[in-house]
């Protein structure tokens, strides 16, 4: 955690990414020696990938490139750093070098028909709009646990989905909170009062986010799940009983973190 000195957020976004029904990293914080250095304070986290007890979707042979077994499953990320099915898009499983050719265009295929759906005036339609490309309660989670975060990493950087065989587009797991919570310059220096999904100051957004929330049936959902999740799972106390356990566990060990590394009160990028 080089830049989050309270070890805190990601851990965090995992937790309230579980409490709305998501699979999310669940994390362990250790105290790494590595051959007989201590390294200080480590967030030892699952990797996303495909698997029973992670994202339990259908396992994709490379033989599979008939229907129905080829609609499924898929996980692909947002990245502005590379792209290998085009529009900053990364295929994580399987893997690209391991996939088909004809999964790689299959996917790229499905994704680009939601994009082309949201492209048209017809997008809000409940029969043929974005219901009927992505799971959309999926995506309503997604996006309260980003803007709650106020992850400056959202969406365009780290912004993971999913597909499972026969199944919809899922938005998530959720990852990469590290820059979240005020601890980032970007994109504005920590105001807390917009939108990331439509911030003018964030890049590689994709285009579908914003357009999602001005459907009125999308915003509806939004509200309601948010409204039931502060009522319990999201409530303030909650949540801060949550940090809290982190705080205490880490009691001891923040002393040795910081005094293998002493950065606080530096300025550390960003």
């Amino acid at each position: 955690s080089y830049m989050d000195h309270t070890f805190v957020r990601n851990p965090l976004a995992m937790h309230m990414s579980r409490q709305t029904g998501r699979w999310a990293s669940r994390c362990h914080m250790v105290e790494l020696v590595l051959n007989g250095t201590y390294q200080g304070i480590y967030t030892f986290m699952e990797k996303i990938k495909w698997d029973e007890g992670r994202v339990d979707i259908t396992k994709l042979e490379p033989t599979d490139i008939q229907k129905p077994e080829i609609s499924g499953g898929y996980i692909y990320e947002i990245t502005g750093f590379d792209t290998n099915l085009g529009e900053s898009r990364n295929l994580k499983y399987p893997k690209f070098d391991e996939a088909a050719p004809q999964q790689i265009d299959y996917i790229t295929a499905y994704d680009n028909g939601f994009r082309d759906c949201m492209y048209t005036p017809e997008y809000m339609d409940d029969t043929t709009g974005d219901h009927s490309w992505i799971d959309v309660e999926s995506f309503t989670s997604e996006l309260l646990v980003q803007e709650a975060m106020r992850n400056s990493d959202a969406y365009g950087w780290s912004g993971y989905f999913h597909k499972d065989r026969q199944g919809k587009i899922n938005a998530g797991p959720a990852w990469d909170f590290d820059q979240s919570a005020g601890n980032s310059s970007y994109p504005d220096n920590g105001v807390t009062d917009q939108w990331l999904f439509s911030h003018s100051g964030t890049s590689n957004t994709p285009f579908f986010w914003p357009k999602l929330f001005s459907d009125p049936s999308f915003r509806y959902r939004v509200r309601v799940q948010w409204e039931q999740l502060r009522e319990n799972e999201f409530r303030t106390d909650q949540l801060l009983s949550y940090v809290d356990s982190i705080a205490e566990l880490l009691s001891e060990a923040q002393v040795r973190e910081f005094e293998q590394w002493p950065v606080l009160g530096q300025n550390i990028w960003r």
